[in-house]
């Protein structure tokens, strides 16, 4: 299913009956933080795209920066 969907991050979880107070959701983001602990994204790879004010002034320059971080994630 994993290859089949071409997935990122898959997370199966179940509970036994009785034990409801543990939330599924609250648990997967806490396996997927684990995954990404410590992980350093550099927003900057290819140069900057934000004046000082922080709004976007290369928007080609932008791209090149998330594909590299796409990239960086995709390879954990």
């Amino acid at each position: 299913m994993f290859c089949t969907f071409d997935f990122d991050y898959l997370s199966i979880r179940t509970h036994a009956s009785g034990q409801l107070a543990y939330n599924p959701i609250e648990r997967n983001i806490a396996t997927l933080s684990q995954k990404l602990a410590g992980i350093i994204l550099l927003i900057n790879k290819h140069g900057f795209y934000l004046n000082s004010q922080n709004q976007m002034v290369d928007l080609e320059l932008a791209i090149k920066n998330m594909y590299y971080t796409g990239k960086a994630l995709y390879a954990f």
